[in-house]
């Protein structure tokens, strides 16, 4: 997130955190760093793109967390007034 209100649009999706994570199915890591105006949550996957083998089930992953992603987050950000 970023922009004039990232820190506020943050802070509001923070305190939903356990709801947020309860609908998405899987936790994210949230971050909010003092020094920076910038804020992320974000999910990983340890994969090997270098091995064209991983691609199939690494691509998966990511159309499947995207997918999730814009289902519970879009209603959200959508509302959010900071």
């Amino acid at each position: 997130m970023k922009g004039a209100n990232a820190k506020q649009h943050f802070a509001i999706l923070f305190n939903q955190k356990d709801l947020i994570e309860a609908q998405l199915g899987f936790g994210l890591t949230w971050r909010n760093p003092d020094d920076k105006a910038m804020c992320r949550m974000y999910s990983r996957l340890k994969c090997d793109f270098a091995e064209p083998e991983n691609w199939p089930e690494c691509f998966e992953w990511l159309r499947q967390r995207q997918e999730t992603l814009h289902r519970v987050f879009s209603p959200l950000v959508r509302n959010l007034n900071a």
